[in-house]
């Protein structure tokens, strides 16, 4: 079966996170570089105890989250990186985005 895919708009912001599958499925998010900005993963629950998950970007806090796989799904359906790489028991699968 043959598809046709559109090419990247070079001038997009190049977007890459990196997830862990973790045991009983849970995801966390590793890390998200985007546009040469590392954003990680921090949780700290003494600041919003209701919202234990943040994702920082260059020492910004973009987004708060009650849990890891809420803040995973955020990466995936809102940021929507070019490039995932999933790691399950340490081994790599890339997985790229492909434009309709």
């Amino acid at each position: 079966m043959q598809t046709e895919h559109k090419t990247q708009n070079p001038d997009r912001p190049k977007r890459e996170a990196a997830f862990a599958i973790l045991y009983g499925g849970h995801v966390r998010l590793l890390a998200l570089m985007e546009n040469g900005v590392l954003c990680m993963p921090i949780k700290k629950t003494s600041v919003y105890p209701e919202y234990p998950w943040k994702l920082a970007c260059g020492g910004k806090d973009v987004a708060m989250f009650v849990t890891e796989e809420e803040l995973a799904y955020y990466v995936l359906t809102k940021i929507k990186p070019d490039k995932v790489i999933f790691e399950v028991e340490r081994i790599e699968y890339v997985a790229h985005r492909v434009d309709k």
